[in-house]
């Protein structure tokens, strides 16, 4: 076991120990925070159609470059609703935003720079081709990659999946840590702490570090100062990836853990690391169950 380890050297102990607990498939509702564990490609383009970035009229750019120039409106196209239609020379469509630019328009002339008459509508100025249309593919195109294996889902990460169609997604199954508080200083933080006693504030800190960090916490306990309820606690515990203790791995006489982790047949990495707070931080492995062992003091355990 090697002491007194660079904070560098610990962590890159600790993450070349880890290794993906396995796969599964979820919806949008427990995507937050996961991990993707496939790249993913679109099948297809984003837009899939040219459409209309703004509320106002579909017209042929070369109808409008004497301004104002006055077109007859043939049709209304809401969003969700195409026109099988063509517009002709000299006449224009009402579009709304979002909604598919017929094949013969090549721009949008925004409502307000427009003024209606009856039938008709006058455009007070030139568009350029191509203006306020969001052509077909022109965020993704088919075959892209979008994502890579290993991307953390965040909420424009959902967005864009959604977009893709993509459903349900391959993720990494969340790690289930159990989080071990030690000592008999140690009470409920719904208690009032009575002489040389102090609320369990470690036990909540660490369960919120490990559920922000992506993980789901499979046991939240805290043993006394006695190594045999310490043993029972350890145990029971089942199909739990990672073991957090805080308090009891440094030099006191009270400070059982780390050897009687050992004694369970725990294999140790190292103790101590080149840091402060958090010098007396220790790791290792118990069959396939990750350790790591924390200062009790709730600075150097954070």
């Amino acid at each position: 076991m090697r002491t007194f380890i660079s904070f560098e050297e610990a962590r890159a102990v600790i993450l070349g120990s880890t290794g993906r607990v396995g796969t599964e498939y979820v919806s949008d509702g427990d995507l937050l925070g996961r991990t993707l564990v496939a790249d993913v490609v679109s099948a297809e383009n984003i837009p899939p159609f040219d459409n209309s970035a703004m509320d106002g009229f579909a017209v042929r750019a070369a109808d409008c470059s004497s301004t104002p120039a006055r077109l007859r409106v043939v049709a209304d196209i809401p969003a969700g609703f195409p026109f099988d239609g063509t517009i002709a020379s000299g006449a224009c469509a009402r579009i709304m935003t979002g909604a598919p630019v017929p094949s013969t328009a090549d721009a949008i002339v925004p409502v307000e720079q427009t003024r209606e008459d009856g039938d008709h509508v006058w455009i007070d100025r030139s568009p350029n081709v191509g203006a306020h249309i969001r052509p077909q593919g022109r965020d993704v195109q088919s075959g892209d990659y979008v994502f890579k294996n290993g991307t953390l889902i965040t909420p424009p990460v959902i967005g864009m999946l959604a977009t893709l169609g993509v459903a349900p997604v391959p993720v990494s199954i969340r790690p289930k840590v159990a989080v071990i508080t030690t000592g008999d200083e140690i009470v409920s933080p719904t208690e009032t702490p009575g002489p040389g006693k102090v609320r369990n504030s470690n036990g909540p800190a660490l369960a919120a570090q490990v559920a922000t960090a992506g993980a789901d916490i499979g046991a939240l306990e805290h043993a006394p100062d006695n190594p045999q309820k310490m043993r029972e606690i350890v145990e029971a515990l089942e199909d739990i990836d990672l073991i957090i203790f805080s308090g009891g791995v440094s030099m006191g006489a009270y400070d059982y853990v780390r050897t009687e982790l050992q004694e369970m047949g725990a294999r140790w990495e190292f103790w101590k690391v080149r840091q402060r707070p958090g010098k007396p931080l220790i790791f290792g492995k118990m069959n396939d169950t990750l350790l790591l062992g924390l200062p009790g003091n709730p600075v150097s355990s954070a």
